[in-house]
Parts: C-alpha cells; structure tokens; sequence
C-alpha cells in the first residue's frame, strides 16, 4: 500500500500521460503503468488544463518528481540524461549545505548559549533566595557532618 501522497500524484501522472502521442506513451512499459494504475487513488480528481503550461499547474512535487524519473528513463537521450544529473546532484549539493546550515551543531549551540546568557542578565534576580524549612534542615544536618 502506498501513501495517500502517491497514490494522489499517480493520479495527475497518469493524467500527464493522457496527454502524451501514443508513440511516446507506448515507450513507458506496461508494468510501470500498471502500477501507477492499481495504486492511484480512485476518489482523487484531477485534471490538466491544456491551456496552461504545465509549470502553471498545481501538480504535486511528487508527481513531478515521478514525471522527472519517467522522463530520465524511457524519454531522455544520453546527453539530456547528462544534464539531468548535473542539475539534480546541483540541488542535492544546495539542499545538504541548507541542511548543514540549519542543524549546524556549533552555530546553534552558540545561539543557545547567547540566548540563555541574556535571559540570565534581563531576569529580576532576587538578592537573597528564600530556602524552604526542609533545605534549611538539610543544609544543618549537611553542616553538622561537615558534608558538602
């Protein structure tokens, strides 16, 4: 079973294919479609408006990332599949420096330390903490066995 995020996208891939001359469809092997088809999402509606390019569509990044791997393998020649790869291992590159940046160890260490150190600073501390009577007595037994 797949997730209702795919099996939403099969349904506009499937529809994207609709579109395509029947020469270039056939290129795309059955059991792949097939696939697409026992998988989608029967109460999911969607449909392509021709008059739109297809960048204007409102298609899920799952099913253009599906169209993207179809393309690659059954429609792309060596060179487009040269550039494909270049421009995708570009945006893995940019995507894992965004990540570094995000979950950098050190800079949001040093961002927390900062951030508690001037909270530290702005708080009303009082001069003189009140200890409850059972911290007194503690401290007094701790005092009388020379306990630190």
């Amino acid at each position: 079973m797949v997730s209702v995020r795919y099996a939403r996208a099969y349904v506009e891939v499937l529809e994207c294919l609709k579109l395509l001359p029947y020469k270039e469809y056939a290129k795309i092997p059955n059991d792949v479609i097939d696939f697409f088809e026992q998988n989608k999402d029967n109460e999911y509606k969607f449909q392509i408006d021709t008059t739109k390019d297809l960048k204007q569509q409102n298609i899920s990044r799952e099913a253009n990332s599906t169209i993207l791997v179809l393309f690659r393998d059954y429609f792309a020649t060596e060179t487009e599949k040269e550039n494909l790869k270049k421009v995708l291992q570009y945006n893995e590159n940019i995507y894992q420096e965004e990540l570094r940046n995000k979950y950098n160890i050190d800079i949001n260490f040093n961002k927390r330390v900062e951030n508690r150190s001037q909270e530290i600073n702005t708080q009303n501390l009082p001069a003189k903490v009140n200890e409850n009577i059972f911290a007194r007595f503690l401290n007094k037994i701790k005092n009388i066995f020379h306990i630190k």
